[in-house]
């Protein structure tokens, strides 16, 4: 078992979802994707970032709005993301 480190430490993708399953007690993995895609732009792989925000807001459309209502948090967490991440191209 590997020592606890802050996630901004974490460089390695796989040690940072394990790390992410310890905090969240293995919920779901939908709630997992705006901290994968945050830590991906604090890599500095941005096209990435924009990439798995994008997948996560193409979702909403296609919930319930119980659902949608729900999962409002990680929806803004992916907008706020796309709003401070450079435009590809």
């Amino acid at each position: 078992m590997s020592t606890r480190r802050p996630f901004v430490e974490i460089d390695d993708p796989v040690e940072f979802l394990d790390t992410l399953d310890v905090a969240y007690g293995r919920r779901e993995f939908w709630n997992r994707l705006p901290h994968y895609a945050t830590f991906l732009a604090s890599q500095n792989r941005n096209k990435e970032a924009r990439q798995w925000a994008e997948r996560i807001l193409a979702k909403k459309p296609t919930m319930p709005r119980y659902l949608q209502r729900r999962e409002r948090p990680w929806f803004r967490k992916a907008s706020a993301l796309l709003k401070r991440l450079p435009a590809v191209g």
